[in-house]
């Protein structure tokens, strides 16, 4: 949707011969993914990500073109390629997302096409690999199966959620500006669901001492814990529901994900 097909087929076919060049099965490539990666990829990952049917995570491409020796610049080059817009021959362009910036979220469907947009801009990693990356103490901030739910919009994120969603994707902290322009951004959408307006751009040009709990003002963020409360998430399942949500597609949750055969 969106993505460079004829890109996405020159990404196949490099694959194709760089895994004809080293001689190897899928099922040896898996076996591989053990023996040099230490960690342990499943053969069919491999195999869909040279069909040339959707974009692989990028990490599946990394850990293709490592097993079979190939050039990773390059990879990287036609990757990105396959995943840019398409442009059309009357000179237009489709963009693969039509997300806003964090700094421009005023409304939840915004918010949450800004999430998908930010994992997919960051190598699109799968709801696995950001679980992992959230563990803290042998326990995951990131529940694959939360993160899904929020991520198709079934769920309500919480405050705490997206800021380690956030660090989980870019590897920005939370006492960063770059994490507090997400919290904003989280607090606004969730302003708008319950009807209150915060003003964009006041809101965002704010600037207070990092050191507190957070630089928004007290009694929007006890708005903001209440709704944050675990409680709360099972009876407020339509929170992301709006007719916008549905101008963004499915692709930044799925693409690299492995499909059907």
């Amino acid at each position: 949707m969106g993505c460079d097909t004829s890109a996405l087929s020159e990404l196949a076919r490099w694959l194709q011969s760089l895994r004809r060049s080293a001689g190897l099965s899928y099922r040896q490539m898996s076996e591989q993914s053990t023996l040099r990666l230490h960690r342990s990829v499943h053969f069919l990952k491999f195999y869909r990500a040279d069909r040339g049917r959707s974009l692989p995570a990028w990490q599946v491409i990394h850990d293709y073109v490592r097993i079979c020796g190939g050039d990773l610049r390059r990879a990287e080059r036609l990757w990105k390629r396959a995943a840019s817009p398409t442009t059309h021959s009357d000179g237009g362009t489709r963009q693969r997302f039509s997300a806003p910036l964090p700094q421009h979220v005023a409304e939840p469907f915004e918010l949450l096409g800004a999430m998908r947009a930010l994992r997919f801009r960051h190598g699109n990693k799968s709801l696995r690999e950001l679980e992992q990356a959230a563990i803290q103490d042998g326990v995951s901030h990131l529940p694959r199966s939360t993160l899904g739910a929020v991520l198709s919009g079934r769920r309500v994120p919480s405050r705490q959620l997206v800021l380690t969603f956030v660090r989980a994707c870019s590897g920005a902290e939370f006492d960063t500006h770059a994490a507090r322009v997400w919290e904003q951004a989280w607090v606004r959408a969730d302003a708008h669901k319950h009807g209150q307006s915060i003003d964009l751009k006041s809101h965002t040009q704010r600037q207070e001492p990092a050191q507190t709990d957070t630089f928004l003002d007290p009694a929007v963020m006890r708005s903001a814990r209440s709704v944050s409360s675990p409680s709360r998430v099972g009876r407020r399942s339509s929170w992301w529901s709006t007719p916008g949500l549905l101008s963004f597609p499915p692709t930044p949750l799925h693409a690299g994900r492995p499909q059907g055969p």
